[in-house]
C-alpha cells in the first residue's frame, strides 16, 4: 500500500488491507462501513480487512460513519490502515473528531 493522496492509496492486486477503527475512550463504537456497494457487519475487534481483488486499474471504495451520541468534546476515532505487500509503505494514520464537519470518510484503494 502507498499514499497517493489524501484518502486515496494505491494497493497490489491481491493485498490484503486492514482498516483498524480505534475509538477513544468511553467513545464506544458508534460507526458503520460499507465497502464498494456491500454494507460490513461491524467487527468485535473492530478491524476490517479484505483482498483488492478488483483488476488492476479499478479502485475499492471503503465508506465508513461515524457517530459521536453523548461523546465529550475532543473524542474520537482513529483509522489506521495496512497492507500486507512487499513494498507496503503504511501503515496511514487518520483520525476523526467529535465536531468535525465530516464525519464520515470514504477511502479509496486503486488496484495497481
Amino acid at each position: 500500500m502507498k499514499k497517493i493522496e489524501m484518502f486515496t492509496y494505491e494497493v497490489a492486486r491481491k493485498e490484503q488491507v486492514t482498516i483498524q477503527i480505534t475509538p477513544s475512550i468511553n467513545l464506544g463504537k458508534l460507526y458503520a462501513a460499507v465497502l464498494d456497494t456491500k454494507k460490513l457487519p461491524k467487527p468485535a475487534d473492530g478491524k476490517y480487512s479484505f483482498p483488492a481483488t478488483n483488476a488492476k486499474g479499478q479502485t475499492h471504495f471503503f465508506r465508513i460513519e461515524f457517530g459521536f451520541t453523548d461523546a465529550p468534546e475532543g473524542a474520537q476515532y482513529l483509522i489506521t490502515m495496512d497492507g500486507d505487500a512487499a513494498d507496503n509503505a503504511g501503515p496511514f494514520d487518520l483520525t476523526v473528531i467529535n465536531g468535525d464537519p465530516e464525519l464520515e470518510r470514504e477511502l479509496k484503494f486503486r488496484v495497481a
